[in-house]
C-alpha cells in the first residue's frame, strides 16, 4: 500500500503503520508461510455508527464495515474516522513525522512499562549523535503546570 500519509515503523518483525499517531495496522510475518498476518482495530474499519439489538442481543451482521484498505475510498475513510480517535497531542507530532528524516520511531514502549512515549528522533549535537525522546502534551494538560 504506498500512501505518503502514513509513518511506518518496525518493531521486532512487525511493522505499524501510523497515521496522526494511531495505529492503522500491524503486520507480521505468518510463521511457516509466505504471508503476512495484518491487525486492525475494528473502531476504524467501522462504516456506519450503530449496531442494532433485538431483545438485547446485538445484530453484527448490520455493522457495516470498510474491507478492503487497498481500495483508496475506504482508506480515506478509515483515516478520517481515525483522526478524530488521534486527540490534540498525536495531531501535534503529525507534522514532525511527515517533514522530518530523524524520526525513529512513536509510541515508544520499553518491557515491562505501561507507558508509551510519543516520539524518538536521532538528533546530532555537535560531533555526537543522541536519540532523544519527546512527550507531547497540550497547553491545557495538567501535567505540564508547575506546583507551589
Amino acid at each position: 500500500m504506498d500512501d505518503n500519509r502514513l509513518f511506518m515503523a518496525v518493531r521486532n518483525d512487525k511493522i505499524n503503520a501510523y497515521h496522526h499517531g494511531c495505529s492503522l495496522v500491524e503486520i507480521s510475518p505468518k510463521p511457516h508461510k509466505d504471508m503476512l498476518e495484518c491487525v486492525t482495530a475494528s473502531k476504524y474499519l467501522t462504516r456506519s455508527g450503530q449496531v442494532k439489538s433485538v431483545n438485547g442481543q446485538f445484530e453484527l451482521g448490520s455493522l457495516e464495515m470498510h474491507t478492503d484498505l487497498k481500495n483508496m475510498e475506504s482508506r480515506t475513510s478509515v483515516l478520517a474516522t481515525m483522526q478524530k480517535f488521534a486527540g490534540s497531542e498525536k495531531e501535534g507530532i503529525t507534522p514532525l513525522l511527515k517533514t522530518n528524516p530523524n524520526v525513529v520511531d512513536v509510541e515508544v514502549a520499553f518491557p515491562g512499562e505501561k507507558t508509551r512515549i510519543d516520539l524518538l528522533l536521532a538528533m546530532q549535537t555537535g560531533s555526537e549523535h543522541e536519540l532523544v525522546f519527546f512527550e507531547a502534551k497540550t497547553i491545557f494538560d495538567g501535567r505540564v503546570r508547575s506546583v507551589g
